[in-house]
């Protein structure tokens, strides 16, 4: 545990207050419901001293140590309270049936997996409960780290698929306006196509026409030389 915070508990164990914890607004109202329970209680003293009193009677404190730890003696020795106000309750070890079923209390997504903790924390030469909840608090961040990356990426791949899902819709919707606009361009064509074999026509028509008018144009050419020669013999 952190030293300071040892510090502030041995200060609450053997003087029922933190210093500096609560503000004087704050501690006033606190203690300002404490004055009837006082005058029925006939507490003699202050209303300040009444609420420390309540404190140190009813409120109970539980923290646990780990007497492997290498602080622990310091610790304990530094923040005498702890041997002077407080009972100790040793636990060498935890019960089988408990060390079996706490990785599943721990970490809820363990099912088949959870007796092989316990397999592997009584491998280990004299490992305490503390270092076996150590072990399945580093095991449950690393899982909660893979399912984390794990979702980060079926998310990316969902917003992956989405895009290409667009994409395909987009193609489709594409591809049909394509259809449409290709059927109108053959339509478009075709009457082109006529309207061409239409001019082509008429311009053969015409190009027959001009070689009829041609061939008058020479007979008549002829007939014309005719009459001045007839007109000529009849003139003389």
């Amino acid at each position: 545990l952190d030293p300071a915070f040892l510090e502030s508990i041995n200060s609450l164990l053997c003087s029922g207050e933190v210093p500096g914890l609560l503000t004087p607004e704050e501690l006033d109202t606190l203690i300002s419901p404490l004055k009837e329970q006082l005058e029925t209680d006939e507490f003699d003293g202050t209303l300040g001293q009444y609420f420390i009193r309540r404190i140190m009677r009813n409120l109970h404190i539980v923290f646990i140590l780990d007497s492997s730890n290498p602080n622990f003696r310091p610790q304990c020795e530094a923040n005498p309270a702890l041997y002077t106000k407080c009972q100790f309750i040793w636990l060498e070890s935890w019960a089988p049936n408990t060390m079996a079923r706490l990785p599943r209390m721990v970490i809820p997504e363990i099912e088949k997996e959870r007796s092989k903790f316990h397999l592997i924390h009584n491998s280990v030469a004299d490992s305490t409960p503390r270092q076996y909840l150590a072990s399945l608090d580093v095991y449950n961040k690393v899982l909660d780290t893979k399912k984390r990356g794990i979702k980060k990426k079926q998310e990316h791949l969902i917003a992956g698929v989405s895009k290409l899902n667009e994409a395909k819709t987009l193609v489709d919707d594409l591809k049909a306006k394509a259809a449409v606009k290709s059927k109108v361009l053959a339509e478009k064509q075709k009457e082109a196509d006529e309207a061409l074999n239409e001019i082509t026509a008429r311009i053969g028509q015409a190009s027959e026409n001009k070689q009829e008018m041609e061939v008058l144009k020479g007979k008549l050419g002829e007939e014309t030389v005719k009459l001045e020669q007839r007109k000529k013999a009849i003139d003389i």
